[in-house]
């Protein structure tokens, strides 16, 4: 069922000691997510821990593998500040990065409810789901454990609650122009109060207007920082409507816990590492093909 796009490099999953492999969801649940399906599979490979940071996607995992820490099922609600996190990951695992839209309808619970959690996955949606965690252990094949994905998530949006046509509004013009528009413009577009707005947006979100304005931009800028690694601080800052480094330098640690220059060395540092280790995943993860089972 899942939309398998061409692979980067010629790299079957199973037998390449690649960390990731990446799987479109289908089409139908694309809008939902906001990235790829990921799948993780390399217990040699030193699993990072410490903070999760700040962002308003809902982060689901799946276990394939046990590990002492955290349910098998969980996840990771929206959140205005990094969210410490105690212990390394599992070593085998799936990862789904829900849109805070689509992770309304598919838990059918508000973003409210998931403000600021790490929460075992049954707590929020029940325990229909274990069934089909279980058959995706079982499963040898990254493409059979995504198409289970697939269907478990097709039925739930089936079924599951949808935000306001307004709330949806809202949050494509907070994309749209990087949390640069004015919450009273988007009241305005949408034919809400602004206390309306905030209210409703808030609840089926799970932050503010404003928050995600500051998470949308923030989440942007971070991705420059590593992108453009000789660009100036200021004028990055400048360029993402941040009055000025400083004022930059204050969110930022509050998103992740670390000034933008620490987290950018972080960055390189890694990366030098990698290349002088000369571990595969230094390539681009693999992508599931249709040949590849």
């Amino acid at each position: 069922m899942s939309a398998y796009s061409a692979a980067v490099g010629s790299v079957a999953p199973g037998r390449s000691g690649e960390p990731r492999i990446d799987a479109e969801p289908h089409p139908s649940l694309r809008p939902m997510l906001a990235e790829r399906y990921h799948g993780y599979s390399d217990a040699e490979w030193p699993q990072v821990h410490g903070s999760v940071p700040a962002g308003i996607a809902v982060r689901l995992v799946v276990k394939l593998v046990d590990s002492a820490r955290r349910p098998p099922e969980f996840l990771i609600g929206p959140r205005d500040h990094h969210l410490p996190i105690d212990g390394a990951c599992a070593p085998a695992y799936i990862e789904l990065v829900l849109d805070p839209i689509g992770a309304c309808t598919l838990l059918d619970t508000p973003g409210s409810e998931l403000i600021g959690r790490l929460a075992d996955l049954s707590d929020v949606i029940g325990r229909r789901y274990c069934d089909v965690a279980d058959r995706m252990r079982e499963r040898s094949s990254w493409r059979d454990r995504f198409d289970l994905l697939d269907r478990f998530l097709l039925d739930r949006a089936d079924t599951g609650r949808r935000p306001p046509p307004e709330v949806r509004r809202a949050w494509s013009l907070l994309t749209g122009t990087g949390g640069a528009i004015p919450i009273g413009r988007i009241a305005e577009d949408v034919g809400w109060s602004h206390r309306h707005l905030i209210a409703q947006f808030g609840h089926h979100v799970g932050v503010t207007p404003k928050v995600a304005a500051q998470l949308v931009r923030y989440d942007r800028i971070r991705r420059n920082l590593t992108a453009t690694p000789h660009a100036r601080l200021t004028d990055l800052a400048l360029a993402h409507g941040y009055a000025d480094q400083a004022h930059f330098t204050r969110e930022f640690r509050r998103f992740t816990g670390v000034t933008p220059t620490d987290y950018r060395r972080n960055k390189q540092r890694s990366a030098v590492d990698r290349n002088t280790t000369g571990h595969p995943s230094v390539r681009e993860p693999a992508v599931l093909t249709e040949e590849e089972t």
